[in-house]
């Protein structure tokens, strides 16, 4: 097979109902407006829109609730750090450290914002085909590199776990027994050299078959079908929510006023 980036083949359509570049182009957005977001009622309903997202695109919420309590894990850190190093009111103190109103009202609103920004990536991102992402990507005119660097890391990460594993396996049938002490980490050190050493060592051999093969830089992603009224209809709709969102939460009191102005 001959690897040519002007080559453009059509991907076959999925069961998705939404375009992939209507997709990616609603995550950046979202996430770009919830970024700015400061307020934890607002964050609050980008998370709904998150779990909204998963219904419009038919994404399974079940994997991405364990990858989200994941991502949790690392969020959990911050509410030792920021509830007490940012100042304000008091509510309680422990030595030297003192838990304020704005540092616990900054932590719910970081977490928030990571759930909300989390459940968008992984409605419309997270469970693209990588060749539909890449052609997404190239739809968008982003750098072709970009999409190829992409492409390359996915597919040979995978390699790369492999040859770890054999390195590992033949240190433990060695009697290699992971300790906490200086042997186990010269042991590692080495295990980390070698999979450098032979990873290099085969990129180039990857290279040489990819050149003999024609290779010219660029995978080439295939083409998308164009834009209809669905995708559109959902990038206008998303896009008057998330500017109704930014504007409650930078000016509440608009909308406290047309509410009690509301039969």
């Amino acid at each position: 097979m001959i690897c040519d980036s002007t080559t453009s083949m059509p991907l076959a359509e999925t069961q998705a109902p939404l375009n992939p570049a209507a997709r990616l182009t609603g995550a950046i957005i979202a996430s770009v407006a919830m970024a700015i977001l400061t307020r934890p009622e607002s964050c609050l309903l980008a998370m709904l829109l998150g779990l909204v997202l998963f219904t419009v695109t038919g994404t399974s919420l079940r994997q991405a609730l364990s990858r989200l309590l994941l991502a949790n894990v690392f969020i959990a850190f911050l509410w030792l750090t920021v509830p007490f190093s940012v100042a304000g009111e008091a509510l309680y103190s422990v030595g030297p450290f003192t838990l304020t109103h704005e540092g616990l009202l900054l932590a719910l609103t970081i977490t928030l914002k990571s759930n909300a920004m989390l459940l968008v990536f992984f409605a419309l991102v997270a469970s693209l085909p990588l060749p539909q992402l890449g052609a997404a990507l190239s739809a968008l005119h982003c750098p072709r590199r970009l999409t190829t660097l992409l492409l390359v890391t996915y597919r040979y990460v995978h390699v790369l776990s492999d040859e770890w594993h054999t390195l590992r396996t033949s240190a433990m049938l060695r009697g290699f027994e992971p300790k906490t002490n200086l042997a186990t980490y010269k042991t590692y050190a080495m295990l980390t050299g070698l999979l450098f050493i032979r990873s290099w060592d085969r990129s180039l051999r990857i290279w040489e078959a990819m050149r003999l093969r024609s290779f010219s830089g660029h995978y080439p992603t295939g083409t998308l079908a164009p834009l209809n009224f669905r995708d559109v209809f959902f990038l206008a709709g998303l896009l008057v929510f998330l500017t109704l969102l930014c504007l409650y939460d930078f000016f509440p009191e608009v909308f406290c006023a047309a509410g009690r102005l509301l039969p």
